[in-house]
């Protein structure tokens, strides 16, 4: 037996941004928009500002959101909330935003720290309701019903993870990427096809998670590369995908992939879809005798006699990525450390292979 539920809304297509302008009003009228310098710098910040302004809405505006956020980001995001008394939350940006986004939220209706609520949460109270504007092709966080936030103190990645915190829903405009910088599209379409993967071959996948999945591999390996180049259609494509790709990973789970990128993240400031990308293949080469017939339909879905593993490996070369932890700057005397941490990883639970304290060195010792 399986459970799947998504609870959050997804709206995608040309008007998705006025259904989300007209969703803030009638949960509104005052509202927090989060989101990051580059995005404001972009103009799509002023832009939705402007038009819930134009619909009658009070905007209050936290713009200093970092990549990889930290637990500081979501209490100084917080006191804006407070301060301005908004009674909805809009992210705008990719995953440091939304994350943020959802831990403030969360902050608006219970008591902090957040990090009291480490782990699969038990949160007394519904937080404050949350619209999500991705403009990125990879993190799946407009539908997922977590956070993941970095501990300053201890270099330490956190999972905020409840039912209750989902967001309320996904806006999916082809506007929110049609800029996306190419080197972006790369990073967060790697991402987006790791999820995808990882859901896939997850010990705990299930027919509806698998459908997704499979079919976010094919539409990502499709137009990964165009949207790179700066096709719009492949862009909103990828977006799409994106979102298939995280909703099929909150019902099955993921895998080593992750289970690395979230220690190497808590200590190195190191895009997580670069981390993702490096140590892709090698995950793939240690899972592909595990579940054989997975590996092959994911082959079919990429339209190749190769394996997976070799698809991915052109891609980086394609995309003009990082192929080795040492390009991430990640010094080899802090692999064995990693390989320890990524032991106790809540992802790793998720491999479809078992895995050793050795198996971990070694893939990061290849990887490096």
């Amino acid at each position: 037996m399986f459970n799947f539920s998504m609870p959050t809304c997804i709206h995608a297509g040309d008007e998705a941004l006025s259904r989300m302008i007209e969703t803030t009003f009638d949960l509104g009228p005052r509202v927090l928009v989060v989101t990051d310098p580059g995005i404001v710098k972009s103009g799509l910040t002023g832009d939705i500002v402007s038009r819930l302004d134009d619909r009658g809405c009070t905007c209050s505006v936290f713009d200093q959101v970092v990549s990889n956020p930290t637990i500081e980001n979501v209490d100084q995001a917080f006191a804006v909330l407070e301060q301005s008394e908004s009674s909805v939350i809009v992210a705008v940006g990719g995953g440091s935003a939304m994350d943020t986004a959802k831990g403030v939220a969360l902050l608006a209706t219970n008591d902090g720290p957040i990090t009291n609520y480490e782990g699969l949460a038990d949160i007394p109270n519904q937080p404050m309701p949350l619209l999500t504007v991705p403009t990125t092709v990879g993190t799946g966080a407009e539908v997922s019903n977590g956070a993941v936030l970095t501990e300053s103190s201890t270099n330490r990645k956190i999972v905020v993870i409840s039912d209750r915190m989902y967001p309320t829903g996904a806006f999916l405009d082809p506007v929110s990427v049609a800029s996306l910088p190419a080197e972006i599209a790369a990073a967060t379409g790697m991402d987006a096809l790791t999820h995808a993967i990882e859901a896939y071959v997850c010990r705990n996948s299930n027919e509806v998670s698998d459908a997704l999945a499979i079919s976010a591999i094919e539409i990502i390996t499709r137009n990964l590369l165009p949207a790179w180049r700066g096709d719009r259609d492949s862009l909103f494509n990828m977006l799409v995908a994106s979102c298939m790709a995280g909703t099929s990973f909150l019902s099955s789970g993921l895998g080593l992939v992750h289970g690395f990128a979230m220690t190497i993240g808590g200590h190195f400031k190191v895009h997580h879809g670069e981390i993702n990308a490096v140590l892709l293949p090698w995950v793939i080469e240690f899972n592909q005798e595990t579940t054989p017939a997975k590996f092959a339909r994911i082959s079919t879905a990429m339209n190749t006699e190769s394996t997976p593993a070799d698809v991915v490996r052109q891609l980086l070369i394609d995309l003009q990525l990082p192929r080795r932890l040492r390009d991430l700057n990640i010094p080899e005397d802090a692999l064995s450390d990693l390989a320890v941490e990524t032991m106790s990883s809540f992802d790793r639970s998720g491999n479809p292979r078992e895995s050793s304290l050795n198996d971990l060195e070694y893939m990061l010792q290849s990887a490096w």
